[in-house]
């Protein structure tokens, strides 16, 4: 038991250094005169308020800043050069004129540019001067050197216009042609532009599609049928651009018993693909202009085919439907890859230079990325645009990537692929282009890039392209 003085002593320190902390030993004379402790109702308060602050000290509190998640994506202006302003606009300088721009193509070269019209006729540009060179109606051509044999055909008279669905310049920088779809037909058009190296390079390509014999395979014998443009169809209008060209009009065409809707040459410029939504298992034929030869890949229907091109270094042919797109492999006949896009609807297909990547676009305004290398199932979905996209494409040369829609927009995308595996592409948004009138509910129909430069051109409803420069 403590003393007084110890009791005294207890009392003049500091409450954290006494000895005995808040228990004082007493003395009872008895256990009936012992009490209740004196600090039992605190303790039990500091005891219930431990454990409800303990959680509070286990947990870990995050002072995370929102815009800190956000990705750091580059500045646009580091990421140049991209178009950015319109430069040129080529129109038709006629008062009547109301025709809808449906597809565009560039020269290899840069310096020509071809657009394919509403009402059938395909006009070739020079592309700096905006001047138009050579004017070609294709309905008159078509229905003049027509099959003979046709019943339908009524001699002399013009058919009803059908629009120009499809056109692209031939890849190859030998071969000075273009290939147009219009109706049934797939026309090649000699361009007039090259020297006389060159033209004597695609005279040499267009000598068995002038005189056609009968088609070799028995597949497509039915579905397509080569017919060379008679002298009188071509008309005066079929002097060369150069000075060394040989012939500038349609050369041939090939009519198939289906509507085309989508035309793309292989790399090589020999070789090229037609789509025909309506002919379940002739949907996709591949044809070779050189042998003026047709074949029919496929002998069932592999759904309502939209668009279909090469790969740019394999041997690999895309076929894309409305929700799904296929990859076979040519030579070994089979099935490689499908690809789930997740759309409801595939409008336009294009691969990237490296082959390692593709994009799709779609009527429900959607752009999805695929990476080849990585899964079946899209990389990244961009949705920028308010209307349905008419038109996806790569830059040749440049890390670009641009979508057309029907919100009269062009979208320029800054799309850099790294040949390292382990690096994902980096993908930014850097410029929106307008300029298009929107005609019933329709803006830009075709977009394509300019070969050398990081210029873009655009066709649209209005009847007008427009080229963008990097200013």
């Amino acid at each position: 038991m403590p003393t007084e003085e110890e009791l005294k002593e207890w009392a003049d320190k500091d409450p954290a250094d006494r000895p005995y902390g808040l228990l004082i030993p007493k003395k009872f004379p008895n256990l009936r005169s012992l009490g209740d402790y004196e600090h039992s109702v605190r303790e039990r308060f500091e005891r219930c308020l431990d454990l409800y602050l303990c959680p509070r000290q286990l947990k870990k509190r995050l002072n995370i800043d929102p815009e800190s998640l956000v990705p750091q994506l580059p500045k646009a202006s580091d990421l140049r050069p991209f178009p950015t302003a319109q430069c040129i606009e080529y129109k038709v300088n006629d008062k009547d004129f109301n025709a809808m721009v449906r597809c565009i193509s560039v020269s290899p070269n840069g310096q020509y540019l071809a657009s394919g019209y509403s009402d059938g006729f395909v006009r070739l540009w020079e592309v700096s001067t905006a001047r138009v060179l050579k004017c070609w109606d294709l309905n008159r051509i078509i229905d003049l050197s027509g099959d003979k044999d046709d019943d339908n055909k009524e001699d002399e008279t013009v058919k009803s216009q059908k629009p120009v669905t499809s056109l692209q310049w031939n890849p190859n920088k030998d071969h000075h042609c273009l290939l147009a779809a219009i109706g049934t037909c797939a026309v090649i058009i000699a361009t007039g532009t090259g020297s006389a190296e060159d033209a004597e390079l695609t005279d040499a390509l267009f000598s068995a599609a002038t005189a056609p014999s009968s088609i070799k395979s028995p597949k497509a014998a039915k579905a397509v049928k080569w017919i060379p443009v008679s002298s009188s169809a071509s008309g005066s209008n079929n002097k060369p651009i150069s000075c060394s060209g040989m012939k500038a009009g349609p050369i041939t065409f090939l009519r198939t018993n289906f509507e085309i809707a989508n035309i793309r040459w292989h790399r090589k410029g020999d070789y090229f693909v037609s789509v025909s939504p309506n002919a379940t298992s002739a949907a996709v034929l591949i044809h070779q202009l050189s042998k003026a030869n047709s074949q029919q890949p496929f002998s069932k229907s592999k759904g309502e085919v939209q668009c279909a091109c090469f790969h740019p270094n394999n041997p690999f042919l895309f076929v894309a439907n409305k929700q799904q797109v296929r990859i076979y492999h040519l030579v070994e006949q089979k099935m490689a890859k499908r690809l789930v896009s997740g759309c409801r609807w595939i409008q336009s297909i294009d691969v990237h230079p490296s082959g390692d990547h593709v994009i799709v676009g779609s009527l429900d305004r959607r752009m999805v990325w695929f990476d080849l290398d990585l899964s079946s199932t899209p990389y990244k979905t961009l949705k920028y645009h308010e209307k349905a996209l008419r038109s996806v494409k790569f830059h040749p040369r440049y890390p670009l990537m641009a979508s057309a829609s029907d919100d009269g927009n062009v979208h320029i995308f800054h799309s850099m692929v790294y040949s390292d595996l382990m690096r994902n592409p980096l993908v930014v948004p850097v410029k929106i282009l307008r300029g298009h009138k929107i005609v019933n509910k329709i803006g830009v129909l075709s977009a394509e890039f300019h070969p050398t430069q990081p210029w873009i051109f655009s066709g649209g409803a209005d009847g007008t392209v427009k080229l963008f420069h990097d200013m």
